[in-house]
């Protein structure tokens, strides 16, 4: 394992002209990489799965050496985001399936649409019921009204009837007065 840092270390110099910092345990990040391509060339027989296992491994084995540990915290963190997330994803998900159930966002518009109107003319005759006047009150207006027809009517005819017999009693005093001059 030296024999591979030291040559990467050598490499990395011959590379790049100068070394990267780096810490006893981790290394640099070309040292890294380096590192990475001489296990693979060693272990040709694991797959691609295995070495990203064992390259995990290897990882945390590093970080629980350094006594680096992630904080409760963040921990409970991720969880919560990580739970936030599927749950959206699930969300979409079932709102998806229930739009194509439903006939997709046409079908589902014009149903929502028709229940609108089907509340509003609800409501509306909700409003005409309140503000309906009663059949017996509007017979009693209609009644009454009938009632100051006939009155007026009748108001109408007497006043005729006087306006006449005015008219006949001035005729009669014109006729009176015309009979008296002749004789």
């Amino acid at each position: 394992m030296s024999n591979r840092k030291s040559s990467c270390n050598e490499n990395s110099e011959q590379i790049s002209g100068f070394q990267y910092p780096s810490s006893p345990i981790t290394g640099s990040p070309l040292q890294d990489i380096m590192d990475e391509t001489v296990s693979r060339t060693n272990d040709s027989s694991r797959s691609i799965v295995d070495n990203i296992i064992v390259d995990r491994q290897e990882r945390s084995a590093n970080s629980s050496k350094l006594g680096i540990q992630s904080s409760p915290l963040t921990d409970k963190l991720n969880r919560i985001s990580q739970r936030q997330r599927l749950d959206d994803m699930r969300q979409s998900k079932k709102e998806n399936k229930k739009s194509m159930r439903r006939g997709g966002l046409e079908k589902m518009e014009w149903f929502v649409m028709n229940g609108e109107k089907i509340i509003e003319d609800k409501n509306l005759k909700v409003d005409a019921d309140k503000h309906m006047i009663p059949v017996d009150i509007l017979a009693e207006l209609e009644k009454e009204q009938e009632e100051e027809m006939e009155l007026l009517e009748d108001d109408d005819l007497i006043e005729f009837i006087e306006q006449k017999e005015h008219w006949e009693k001035e005729l009669e005093d014109m006729m009176a007065d015309f009979s008296i001059t002749e004789s």
